[in-house]
């Protein structure tokens, strides 16, 4: 019971201070790295699935930051990366992935997640599979904007998803409360759709096998 509780008041703290963290950014980048190398960080190996969680939500919060220290980022890529790839839990995948492309406003991270990015590619297109979550589209727009060339094998595998849930959602009878969520889900999957068509435009090989799409989306929009 004092093990639940004492990780109740961590996962409140950890959200306090996500919340305020502009505010504290302002005032010490030093405090704020502090706290992420002191306590954020092993809460992401921690053995509660909500604490991963939240320790992912909290890196997405700080995203806009420059790290002073740049030492801490080959650490947390690698924990990002280990949950992205092996957490029993989805919605731990589902915030880590969106962890992990908050983590492209960092240039040193950007190199590393270039080397595994093939296998990040592939389990995005698997919780793409597994889930309806506008997190996952996000994220993945994010990624495919920042590595073009290395996600160019990929495209059409992953444009073939993204038209498949479109497909599923236009035609989904949901309630009114629900109705909400699916039409930003929708907003997200076009965009994404539109940046792929943007990059490649110009590709002998990839453009004729995406081209197809681009009137499924015309017919929804107009």
């Amino acid at each position: 019971m004092e093990s639940i509780k004492f990780n109740l008041i961590k996962e409140s703290i950890m959200y306090l201070i996500g919340m305020c963290s502009e505010t504290i950014l302002e005032h010490s980048q030093d405090l704020m790295e502090n706290i992420i190398e002191k306590g954020i960080i092993q809460e992401l190996e921690s053995p509660i699935g909500i604490m991963r969680e939240k320790a992912c939500w909290f890196l997405i919060q700080v995203k806009s930051m420059s790290f002073k220290n740049d030492k801490l980022i080959p650490g947390i890529t690698t924990k990002i990366c280990f949950m992205l790839e092996n957490d029993p839990c989805l919605n731990v995948k589902i915030k880590s992935a969106a962890a992990a492309s908050a983590l492209l406003s960092q240039p040193s991270a950007i190199a590393l997640f270039r080397g595994h990015i093939k296998g990040l590619l592939s389990i995005f297109i698997k919780l793409l599979e597994e889930t309806e979550t506008e997190e996952i589209v996000s994220s993945l727009q994010i990624v495919i904007k920042e590595f073009k060339d290395e996600t160019e094998e990929f495209i059409v595998q992953l444009n073939e998803y993204l038209i498949k849930n479109f497909n599923k959602l236009k035609v989904k009878e949901v309630d009114d409360d629900q109705a909400t969520e699916n039409f930003s889900m929708i907003n997200s999957l076009i965009y994404t759709f539109e940046d792929i068509v943007h990059y490649f435009v110009n590709s002998e090989k990839i453009y004729p096998q995406i081209e197809k799409h681009i009137e499924i989306i015309l017919d929804y929009c107009i």
